[in-house]
């Protein structure tokens, strides 16, 4: 006859409302989804946009860096030269890269987690 270690001999204790409303939550499929969702909620606070319109800054390489280099594109080669255009307001001429520069439609109101976690005192 073995006998088992820490199994108690007394008499197994009903689960209490808190016990059962948590074993609900997280294994039955209804509770998976609301956890889901509220996980979802969570993260989608904490990495929100931060621009207003337009997220994307287009900014085109350095001239120097392809002026002068040879490029293969199906089978044809490709020497680029830039020359000077008029611009058009229609247009959206982009802006030489620069590591440095930050977009300027970024928002200066600060988020939720700004808020909670980096309050400048």
């Amino acid at each position: 006859m073995s006998k088992k270690i820490g199994m108690g001999t007394g008499k197994a204790k009903d689960p209490s409302g808190l016990r059962v409303t948590i074993d609900r939550l997280f294994y039955d499929d209804t509770g998976q989804i609301i956890v889901s969702a509220l996980f979802g909620l969570a993260l989608a606070l904490l990495f929100r946009r931060i621009c207003k319109d337009n997220c994307v800054l287009y900014s085109a390489p350095d001239i120097k860096d392809i002026e002068e280099n040879i490029y293969n594109l199906e089978d044809t080669c490709y020497k680029y030269k830039s020359y000077p255009v008029k611009c058009n307001e229609l247009d959206k001429p982009l802006e030489p890269y620069d590591i440095n520069k930050t977009p300027d439609n970024l928002i200066s109101v600060p988020g939720f987690f700004e808020r909670t976690f980096f309050t400048s005192t």
